[in-house]
C-alpha cells in the first residue's frame, strides 16, 4: 500500500494525545452525515407526496374529459369512436353540475347547507373508468335504496357523498338529504327568472373516501338517469370521461381524440387541469435544492476547517516526511485521502440515518390537515437513485473541499516545519 494511503487512513484513528484531531474528524463525519440524510429524507417525502397526490387524482378523476362545444347528444356514437382510439381503456358518460346540499337532521335544530359538485354516473361504466366506486364505504352495492327505505317506508333515489362533506353535514348512512341545482337551460339567458331551480331528496347510500380532500369535501354522485331527469338533461350528458392505459401520455391521447372526433368536440386532461398543484410541488423542489446547497456548503466548510487544523497539527510530521523524500503530490494525497474517506463515512452513515428516518415516518404515520396539504397523511417513497445521487454529490464535494488544505500542506517547507518543533 502506498504511504499516502497508510498515513491518510492512520489519521482517522489518531493516538490519545491527538484527541483534538479525533474530535474534528468526528464533527466532520457527523456534519456530512446530516448533510446527506436531510436531502434524502426530504426527497423521499416529496416523492411520496407527489406519488400520492397524482395517484389519488387519477384514481378519482377522469384521465381525459371529452366535451361538446354545443349540446352533447350523440353519446353512443362518441363512445364507439373513443374505443377505436389507441390508448383508451374505457369511457363513461357523465352529467356534472354545481349545486347545494342541505340537511336538517342529526340532532340539529338548524338547516345546514353546503355547496357541492353533482356527478351523474353510470355505476358499471364508472367502475371501469375511475376508482370512485371502489373507494365508496361501505361497499357500494348500487344506487338502489330498497333496504334503506324500510327505515321510514319512503323511497328516495340513492346518493354517494364525499366523506369530508358528510362529516361536515353530520350525515349518516340512510339519512335523507336535499340537493338543489338549476335545470339545464339555453346557453343565453337574458332574465334570471327564466332559470329553473329543482330540489330533489336523496338517501345516502355511501361515502367516497378517496383520501384527496378537495374531492371528499365537494363531490356527490347519483345515478346518471336520475341526474338527467333531475337536471333536465333528457338524453344529453355533460361529457364523457376517459381512462387511458398510460397516465403520463394523457395529453397525447387527448390530441388523438380531438383528431378523431373533429371540431364539434374538444378535450381536457388531468395534467392540464391540475397543473397548478404540480407546478407548486416543482417550485418546492427548487427551493429545497437551494436549502440543500446551503447545508452542503456548511458540511464543506467543516471538512475544510478540519483538514486545516490537522495540517497545522501535523506540521512536524509533514516536514519529516518531506525530509525523507516524500513528494508534494504524495503529501497532498495524504490529506485528500483523509478528507475523501471522511466524506465516504459521512455518506454511509447519512444513508443509514436517512433510511431509518424514512422507515420511522412511514411506519408511525404523520397526520396532515387535508384542507391545507390536500392529502391527510405524510407519505414516504424512497428511491435508490436519490440516495446514490446525494451520496455521490457528498463525496465529490468532500473531495473538492480537501484540495486547498492539501495544497497548503504540500507547500510547507520541511525546514521551517520542524525548526521550532
Amino acid at each position: 500500500m502506498h504511504y499516502s494511503w497508510k498515513v491518510g487512513l492512520r489519521y482517522l484513528r489518531p493516538k490519545h494525545r491527538h484527541f483534538l484531531i479525533s474530535v474534528l474528524t468526528t464533527i466532520a463525519v457527523v456534519g456530512v452525515m446530516f448533510a446527506v440524510a436531510a436531502p434524502e429524507v426530504t426527497l423521499s417525502v416529496m416523492n411520496g407526496f407527489e406519488r400520492e397526490v397524482r395517484q389519488r387524482i387519477v384514481n378519482t378523476n377522469y384521465h381525459v374529459f371529452v366535451l361538446a362545444r354545443s349540446e352533447f347528444e350523440e353519446v353512443n356514437v362518441v363512445l364507439e369512436n373513443l374505443h377505436d382510439v389507441p390508448g383508451v381503456e374505457s369511457a363513461s358518460p357523465f352529467v356534472r353540475r354545481e349545486g347545494v346540499l342541505s340537511f336538517s337532521g342529526g340532532g340539529s335544530v338548524t338547516q345546514r347547507f353546503r355547496g357541492c359538485i353533482i356527478y351523474g354516473v353510470d355505476a358499471e361504466k364508472e367502475a371501469q373508468t375511475t376508482r370512485v366506486i371502489q373507494a365508496v364505504r361501505p361497499e357500494f352495492l348500487g344506487f338502489d335504496t330498497d333496504l334503506l327505505d324500510e327505515v321510514d317506508g319512503r323511497h328516495y333515489p340513492g346518493i354517494v357523498l364525499g366523506v369530508e362533506l358528510g362529516r361536515e353535514m353530520f350525515l349518516s348512512l340512510g339519512d335523507v338529504v336535499t340537493v338543489a341545482s338549476h335545470r339545464d337551460a339555453p346557453e343565453r339567458v337574458e332574465d334570471l327568472d327564466e332559470i329553473e331551480f329543482a330540489p330533489r331528496n336523496f338517501r345516502v347510500v355511501g361515502f367516497l373516501n378517496s383520501g384527496f380532500y378537495e374531492f371528499d369535501s365537494q363531490l356527490v354522485f347519483v345515478d346518471l338517469r336520475e341526474a338527467q331527469d333531475f337536471l333536465g338533461f333528457e338524453e344529453r350528458v355533460t361529457g364523457i370521461g376517459v381512462r387511458v392505459d398510460n397516465i403520463g401520455k394523457a395529453d397525447l391521447v387527448a390530441a388523438e381524440i380531438d383528431a378523431k372526433l373533429g371540431p364539434r368536440y374538444y378535450t381536457n386532461h388531468w395534467k392540464y387541469m391540475f397543473r397548478n398543484i404540480f407546478t407548486w410541488m416543482e417550485t418546492e423542489r427548487k427551493l429545497m435544492r437551494l436549502l440543500f446547497g446551503l447545508i452542503t456548503a456548511i458540511a464543506m466548510v467543516t471538512v475544510v476547517g478540519m483538514l486545516t487544523m490537522i495540517v497545522l497539527e501535523k506540521r512536524k510530521a509533514i516536514g519529516i516526511l518531506k525530509g525523507m523524500g516524500a513528494s508534494n503530490a504524495g503529501v497532498m494525497a495524504i490529506f485528500m485521502i483523509h478528507g475523501t474517506v471522511i466524506g465516504g463515512l459521512g455518506a454511509l452513515f447519512g444513508n443509514v440515518l436517512g433510511w431509518a428516518v424514512c422507515q420511522a415516518v412511514d411506519r408511525i404515520g404523520i397526520e396532515l390537515p387535508g384542507d391545507v396539504y390536500i392529502i391527510d397523511s405524510l407519505p414516504v417513497q424512497m428511491q435508490s437513485l436519490d440516495f446514490v445521487t446525494v451520496s455521490a454529490a457528498a463525496l465529490v464535494i468532500c473531495f473538492v473541499a480537501t484540495l486547498y488544505p492539501s495544497w497548503e500542506a504540500a507547500r510547507l517547507d520541511p525546514v521551517e516545519s520542524i525548526r521550532y518543533e
